[in-house]
């Protein structure tokens, strides 16, 4: 008891004495309560490959998940990208929680993609991608798939300009983030659909050299554009081996 004394006794002491007119108070400090985490909503999805019109769900296949967060940020941050791996499971479904973003499904592997599978997030959404067996016919899009870039890849010869079947096109958001991709017909040409956000085109031919089209590309309206080759007398890596 005596002890006690003793101590309210020094306390009042340091309030009176040492801080002057402070108010003390001897129970413990609180900690800071700490920001609530940001809000996170489902995105899901089928992935479904398309062979001569028919689809079916592909199981056990590798995603990619871009996320683009545009809120919540730390003060001068007005962008901050992040990835996420994903496998389809038996139906061919995926599911992710992301927060308030534009997100961009890609889908891994020796498939086309050619239309962008993107969504912006503030709430439970669905994103279904589509894609292709590489070597296949791939058909065009209807409009409501806008905005679409087509464009014809080509050699001049002796005989005049000669359509190269097999050229690769891809589209990039950021450094190797790459979001949908095609490759040339018998005729030359491609399309990529959904293109609804600028992006990067690059565009490689095995045996030829490679040309990268460094323009950005708007995504605000349809776009045709035309790509000349000429062969390489050291072909580069094949661009499939430089994909994630």
């Amino acid at each position: 008891m005596r002890h006690v004394r003793l101590s309210v006794l020094l306390l009042s002491l340091v309030c009176g004495v040492l801080l002057p007119g402070a108010a003390c108070d001897s129970s413990a400090p609180t900690a800071p309560t700490p920001p609530p985490p940001p809000a996170t909503y489902g995105v899901t999805g089928v992935v479904s490959e398309t062979v001569d019109g028919i689809s079916r769900p592909l199981a056990d296949t590798s995603l990619w998940l871009t996320i683009w967060e545009t809120e919540g940020l730390p003060a001068g941050l007005t962008l901050r990208g992040s990835g996420l791996h994903l496998i389809t499971d038996s139906k061919g479904r995926y599911t992710a929680r992301v927060p308030k973003s534009r997100v961009f499904v890609t889908v891994h592997g020796f498939k086309r993609q050619p239309c962008i599978a993107s969504g912006s997030v503030n709430k439970d959404t669905t994103i279904d991608v589509q894609v292709f067996p590489q070597g296949r016919s791939i058909p065009m899009p209807p409009s409501s798939l806008g905005p679409i870039i087509t464009g014809f890849v080509y050699e001049t010869t002796a005989a005049g300009r000669k359509p190269l079947r097999g050229a690769e096109a891809w589209l990039d958001i950021s450094q190797d983030g790459y979001v949908a991709n095609t490759e040339t017909d018998e005729t030359g040409h491609f399309f990529l659909c959904r293109v609804d956000t600028r992006v990067r085109m690059d565009v490689f031919m095995t045996g030829y050299e490679p040309y990268q089209y460094g323009e950005l590309v708007s995504g605000t309206g349809d776009r045709y554009l035309q790509f000349e080759f000429t062969r390489d007398v050291h072909p580069p890596l094949a661009p499939h081996a430089r994909r994630r």
